[in-house]
Formats: structure tokens, C-alpha cells, sequence
């Protein structure tokens, strides 16, 4: 399966909406653990908990699953940087036309202070 495909698979199995209140209303996701872990196994042909060497494979698992998840969360990184470009522009465009524009109310130079 390719690797977006289980992305997209993780994400319908094992994602869940998390609780707003705790962070806000946007992006919220909890992945369910139990859920997580037994897509893992079957993506990596382990058959069952007693079946599995833990001293062996726990790494490799863990840094599958962290691959997967970064990928489900790339569009909300990209969100991210899109606000924060935002913002920045804002800001810039704030202290531009303040303190610097001829047509702004020139409020003053900029300082460090």
C-alpha cells in the first residue's frame, strides 16, 4: 500500500476529534492509541500482541508510525506557516504605516525599546 494511502488509512481508523475545550475548536485530533497500534501491527504483518518481540521491532514501529503522522499533519503545518505569514504582514504593514508612511499618522520612530 503506498505510503499516502496509509496515511489516509490511519486517519479514518485511528484519528479521532479531540476535545475542544482543551485547545481550542481548530485541528483538534487525538489518535487512538489502541487503534493506532493494531493498524501498525496488521501494516507490518504481526499477527497479535504474544507474537510480538518488543526489543526488536518497538523502534521500527514507533518511527513508521511518527512517518505516518507527519504526514497526516503537513496540511496543518502548512496552514501554520500560512497564518504566521499572516500575521507578519500585518504586523509589518502596521508599523510601516504608523511610523513610517507619509500618508500614516507618523507616530514616532521605531526603537528597539
Amino acid at each position: 500500500m503506498p505510503f499516502k494511502e496509509q496515511a489516509a488509512r490511519l486517519a479514518a481508523d485511528a484519528l479521532r476529534g479531540g476535545e475542544p475545550e482543551a485547545f481550542g475548536t481548530r485541528f483538534v485530533k487525538v489518535s487512538d492509541v489502541e487503534l493506532a497500534t493494531a493498524f501498525m501491527f496488521e501494516l507490518e504483518g504481526i499477527k497479535g500482541y504474544e507474537n510480538f518481540k518488543k526489543e526488536e521491532r518497538v523502534e521500527e514501529l514507533c518511527k513508521a508510525y511518527q512517518a505516518l503522522l507527519d504526514e497526516l499533519n503537513l496540511p496543518f503545518y502548512k496552514y501554520y506557516d500560512d497564518d504566521v505569514k499572516a500575521i507578519m504582514d500585518n504586523i509589518r504593514n502596521r508599523v510601516e504605516y504608523q511610523r513610517l508612511a507619509e500618508h500614516g499618522p507618523k507616530l514616532g520612530e521605531i526603537s528597539e525599546k
